[in-house]
């Protein structure tokens, strides 16, 4: 059964496809293990499973339903959960969030990415790459998290505009049962069960002929 889902938790995506290899190729840093995640999305809306809203930057930054956007697909997502983060916190990070949605994210950002990994992650055409405010999918909740609440900044342990999937990830399992919880390991997302659409009888013309007279009221 899976989990309701709460807004401003963090899902973790990774993909058999090449595209998907070629991602975590290009955002592994030299000398780090193999790296699990290439993509990140947020809970802009709770909910049931199957009616949560989530943001990611795709082409832009999109909002639309986890599973109508991951069902059926082949990739695998897993779900982390911030701990001790108040509600209204949680409120302000996910708006944070969806005031961003409609931006371009142009996908070849990602060269840049590859770029600062050749270099020792320099983060050096990150920088470059988001000088417009053009924020990759992990910058995005990255800095989502970056707000100013009652003297706390809650963050991932990087500069937002350096964390990269992985980034974010490592920084989660580091923190397990301090800041963050695993809700859902990694696994395929269904399809959302579907629910019969009752049939619509219409009555042939002599049924409609022995229905008894409707009752009046009154005069």
């Amino acid at each position: 059964m899976e989990p309701d889902l709460k807004v401003a938790d963090i899902g973790f995506v990774r993909s058999p496809s090449l595209l998907g290899g070629v991602i975590r190729r290009a955002t592994r840093r030299r000398g780090e293990d193999p790296t699990e995640a290439q993509h990140v999305l947020g809970v802009i809306r709770g909910g049931r499973w199957h009616e949560a809203i989530i943001a990611e930057a795709l082409g832009r930054v999109e909002a639309h339903g986890l599973v109508t956007a991951y069902g059926g697909r082949p990739a695998e997502v897993l779900i982390a959960r911030p701990l001790n983060i108040p509600e209204y916190d949680r409120i302000l990070i996910a708006g944070r969030v969806h005031s961003q949605v409609g931006r371009r994210y142009p996908k070849w950002h990602l060269i840049y990415q590859a770029l600062d990994a050749v270099l020792g992650d320099r983060y050096i055409f990150r920088r470059l790459a988001t000088q417009y405010g053009r924020k990759v999918c992990s910058a995005l909740w990255a800095w989502g998290y970056m707000i100013d609440s009652s003297a706390r900044r809650y963050g991932f342990g990087l500069p937002e505009l350096a964390a990269t999937p992985d980034d974010l990830l490592d920084f989660v399992r580091a923190t397990l049962g301090e800041k963050w919880t695993i809700i859902r390991e990694w696994a395929p997302v269904a399809t959302a069960p579907s629910v019969p659409t009752p049939a619509i009888v219409v009555p042939s013309e002599a049924q409609a002929a022995q229905a008894p007279e409707p009752t009046r009221l009154g005069g």
